[in-house]
């Protein structure tokens, strides 16, 4: 249990390292130390966290999933290219080398900066508080994918509505989620770590738009070499994020580990799996998708809870018709986006039709007036 203005309220974890006759020594999840006087050691660890109790830290270092995960990522990626048709030699070549080095390097330094802006507003502010602001993205994707991509990238009126629709059910969503931890301590949320996760969402919603853009440009090649090839340097960002900021963790195994257990494993494979679908998915669909897809994630994660019996969550009526309001926002989306494209393909095949039309009238002409003359 935490104690002073800043900490009290909130659950620390520790462990243990050293006891005396009258003190407890404990080393945070920070790889940071405290001695305390045995009496008073003894009064915080009899408090034990309430339910629904904001704990401040993990057992492990945030920043070492992120590796791991994009270790993880790479060694699949180059795995999959020894088996390549030419041999691994060209597969790896393939992986590492080519025009588009260039391009996917410095997406990846884009993607590695997001994280780490990610990993730094998580602990300035309420978790409600920052899915709410993360649900902008939408909105900001569009914005982006207009900008860059032109007219071919440009909204209807009835898609920038589905969009704002489905942000705004989104921030209901979360703020009738928070509504029920409302007894907590909050941390209030200042302005950097505001301005932390905006920056985090826009760097974000641009990589994801150039990420569509450069997967789809260079589509003769391999997906495994496209994200081997992002990979490596999002990679290399994180360690020298991770290197100047948190050198802690990269000072041995056993600080990177430290804290690690099977559940972490587990959050790290879902870490690498969620990493390369959404990458196959900004290869097969666009960035918009994706970013919708993550939004019903978090529908799906609710529902789940609620009808599954190892959680505690219990249906709430207000939360429901909000999930109701973002799916229909989605539906709709998804059916103005199809009829588009169709409108689109007609209109094409009809111009098509007409220019065959008007070159076959031509060639009857020509054939009258040969035969005229």
């Amino acid at each position: 249990q935490g104690t002073g203005k800043w900490y009290s309220g909130r659950a620390y974890y520790a462990e243990v390292v050293d006891i005396t006759d009258e003190t407890v020594k404990v080393m945070y999840a920070d790889r940071t130390y405290k001695r305390f006087a045995k009496a008073q050691f003894e009064k915080l660890y009899a408090q034990k966290p309430e339910k629904d109790e904001d704990i401040r830290e993990l057992h492990y270092l945030k920043i070492t999933p992120v590796i791991m995960k994009l270790v993880l990522s790479l060694a699949i990626c180059d795995f999959i290219a020894l088996f390549h048709k030419d041999g691994w030699r060209a597969g790896l070549r393939e992986c590492h080398t080519g025009p588009s080095v260039p391009i996917f390097f410095f997406l990846g330094g884009v993607y590695g900066l997001g994280d780490f802006l990610e990993m730094s507003s998580m602990g300035g502010m309420d978790g409600a508080a920052y899915q709410i602001l993360l649900q902008s993205k939408l909105v900001i994707t569009a914005l982006m994918v207009w900008a860059i991509k032109g007219r071919s990238g440009k909204q209807t009126s009835t898609q920038w509505a589905a969009l704002v629709t489905l942000t705004l059910g989104m921030v209901i969503f979360m703020t009738t989620q928070s509504r029920g931890n409302a007894g907590k301590a909050h941390k209030s949320a200042g302005l950097f770590a505001i301005g932390l996760v905006l920056m985090k969402v826009v760097v974000s919603c641009y990589a994801a738009v150039m990420s569509d853009q450069s997967l789809k440009k260079y589509k003769n090649l391999p997906l495994n070499a496209q994200l081997a090839q992002l990979f490596l340097p999002w990679l290399l960002t994180s360690f020298t994020l991770a290197l100047i900021f948190e050198p802690r963790a990269l000072s041995s195994p056993s600080a990177f580990f430290g804290g690690w257990n099977f559940g972490t494993c587990l959050v790290t494979a879902s870490f690498a799996a969620k990493t390369v679908l959404t990458m196959t998915i900004l290869k097969v669909l666009d960035s918009i998708s994706k970013n919708i897809g993550e939004a019903m994630a978090v529908l799906v994660i609710y529902a789940m809870m609620c009808i599954l019996p190892a959680f505690s969550k219990t249906f709430d009526m207000d939360t429901f018709v909000a999930l109701s309001i973002v799916i229909m926002a989605v539906t709709t989306y998804t059916f103005v986006k199809k009829d588009l494209d169709g409108s689109k393909e007609a209109a094409a095949a009809k111009a098509k039709d007409v220019v065959i039309t008007d070159a076959a009238e031509l060639d009857g002409k020509v054939v009258r007036n040969a035969e005229a003359v």
